[in-house]
């Protein structure tokens, strides 16, 4: 996520390593978020929502999100698992940031780790260095009401 008009971010990076990709699922296809232009680049056209997750909610949903993190943008991880760790919490920083803006805007949204890595990362092209950590879906509240 972007700062509007200076070019960084709204979410905190490991050692500013800005690591995490944002990749848009709608009805009318695949899009990767451009931070720096806050705008969306079309990846593949068409309905992949049903492959955001492993619920079925994920595939009505109007809006699913898919946070990727570039584990080769760590190098300096003095650890191999160290670099699972800085993926999970960059993309948490995000996700946060969704919550917070779904809360403001009365929308509904879940955090899940459900999601067929090996055919999300197929389906978007992802090299080797690059890891799925989570999706994210943004729906609209179900409405309860009491019943008597």
């Amino acid at each position: 996520m972007r700062q509007k008009g200076q070019g960084r971010r709204t979410t905190p990076s490991e050692m500013n390593k800005q690591d995490i990709d944002i990749y848009v699922l709608l009805k009318t296809g695949i899009y990767l978020y451009d931070a720096l232009k806050h705008e969306l680049t079309p990846v593949l056209a068409g309905d992949f929502c049903q492959d955001a997750g492993k619920q079925d909610y994920v595939a009505i949903a109007p809006l699913n999100l898919v946070f990727v993190s570039d584990l080769a943008k760590f190098d300096m991880a003095r650890q191999p698992e160290d670099k699972m760790w800085m993926a999970g919490i960059d993309a948490g920083h995000c996700s946060q940031n969704v919550y917070l803006y779904c809360a403001a805007a009365n929308l509904a949204c879940v955090t899940r780790l459900s999601i067929d890595k090996t055919k999300i990362s197929e389906l978007l092209g992802l090299r080797d260095e690059q890891l799925a950590v989570l999706a994210e879906t943004v729906g609209y509240p179900k409405i309860v009401t009491k019943q008597h």
